[in-house]
């Protein structure tokens, strides 16, 4: 009989949220009207992104938001890409790349948005579960359920968290039930048995 942990990771396995997130994004992105594959105005530029990333929200949300009522979201949503995909400059580095058609220009802006909004969702679903399922649970499952998570996969862990009674599992364990999923692919693509 599945416990209540068993459905939660069901529930967040890479094929029911990493590759479903992913499928929703492609398919946003293949539905896109095709642009021009350099863009040397920073206004059209930051317009074609916004309704690019107001796109990929729309399909993957199953929304029908203008890109115009939620401009200031869907480009603050490329800002944080760009500063976390390239660091200093990030907004001129990649109007940049659109405008000179260097390093994949445009269409690599594209599709760091893409990959960038998909990470974005898959950590909110996958937190959203998480969260709803350990608040679901009573203080003594709470303080059973890391036990039988070690029990399960302690194996795939860094040694280090489960040493001794795996306190620092015990002590992060929304956190490593939120990173589960991430590692179940990884492993999965790697070859490993779990």
């Amino acid at each position: 009989m599945a416990t209540k942990l068993d459905i939660l990771l069901e529930q967040i396995a890479p094929s029911k949220i990493i590759d479903e997130v992913h499928r929703k994004v492609d398919n946003a992105v293949n539905s896109f009207p095709a642009r021009k594959g350099i863009i040397e105005n920073f206004d059209e530029f930051k317009k074609c992104l916004i309704q690019f990333a107001c796109h990929i929200e729309n399909n993957v949300l199953n929304l029908s938001i203008s890109s115009s009522t939620h401009e200031d979201i869907c480009w603050n949503y490329c800002l944080q890409i760009f500063d976390a995909e390239f660091r200093h400059g990030s907004e001129k580095t990649a109007f940049e790349l659109a405008r000179t058609g260097n390093e994949g220009g445009f269409y690599r802006v594209l599709k760091v948005v893409a990959n960038g909004l998909a990470e974005k969702y898959i950590t909110q679903w996958t937190e959203n579960k998480v969260h709803t399922y350990w608040n679901s649970l009573s203080v003594a499952e709470k303080l059973d359920v890391p036990a039988e998570y070690i029990k399960k996969y302690g194996h795939l862990l860094p040694a280090e968290l489960v040493e001794g009674n795996a306190e620092r599992i015990r002590a992060n364990f929304t956190k490593i039930l939120i990173e589960h999923p991430v590692m179940i692919q990884k492993i999965q693509k790697t070859g490993r048995f779990i």
